[in-house]
């Protein structure tokens, strides 16, 4: 219930402000941002840098082939579809109504933004197994130079937490496209514990969303 009324709430935002959202007059940086950024403000800001009290992860940078490729998962059914995925449901609806070309849209638009900062070098070791993880995100999991792969040094531990947990009991799809399997899939399994997840969640989390250098 609590979903369904937060996405009716955000309905009635898109009828009532899009022509002051496309002047730019909610403090967006670009004036050209897609006038449905508007439903994604309430949890991931208008600088798409998230909102730390509710974990809801940075969006803004990262690559537009990763944030188009899980738009359309959201909306098509692949992802947030698990009963045990109430975050993801939510994301799913959000992304129900989104053509093709709002989704491209989007995802350009987030591209183009400023990145959060990454926060400070972690003055401890990699935590174990971490190994597994640095072929693709780094051995920081900062920047990274393949298109799709996602930054994800900075972003809330416990969504960190919440995604590896959920690609271990198979409540985030491990496809990567469609037809094409995902790096994800063989890399969290069952000898992966809690313990070890959370891990790798606080080392990749640092010292927080803009405390960064």
């Amino acid at each position: 219930m609590r979903v369904e009324v937060s996405v009716q709430m955000v309905a009635l935002l898109c009828l009532l402000i899009p022509g002051a959202y496309a002047r730019g007059d909610i403090g967006v940086a670009s004036p050209r941002v897609p006038v449905t950024y508007i439903a994604c403000i309430s949890c991931h800001g208008s600088d798409g840098w998230g909102s730390p009290a509710i974990h809801a992860p940075p969006i803004a940078g990262q690559p537009a082939n990763y944030t188009r490729q899980q738009l359309l998962h959201f909306r098509n059914g692949r992802r947030g579809q698990h009963a045990g995925d109430t975050w993801g449901a939510q994301m799913a609806l959000m992304a129900a109504p989104l053509s093709d070309s709002e989704i491209d849209a989007l995802a350009a638009y987030l591209a183009a933004q400023p990145a959060w900062p990454l926060p400070k070098p972690p003055e401890s070791a990699a935590p174990d197994g971490y190994q597994v993880c640095q072929a693709c995100h780094g051995s920081d999991g900062g920047d990274v130079a393949e298109a799709g792969v996602p930054r994800i040094a900075g972003l809330p531990a416990e969504y960190l937490f919440r995604q590896l947990l959920a690609y271990r009991l198979g409540r985030r799809p491990p496809v990567a496209g469609y037809g094409q399997p995902s790096p994800m899939e063989g890399v969290i399994t069952d000898r992966h514990t809690d313990s070890t997840l959370r891990a790798w969640a606080d080392y990749l989390s640092g010292s927080g969303v803009g405390e960064g250098d």
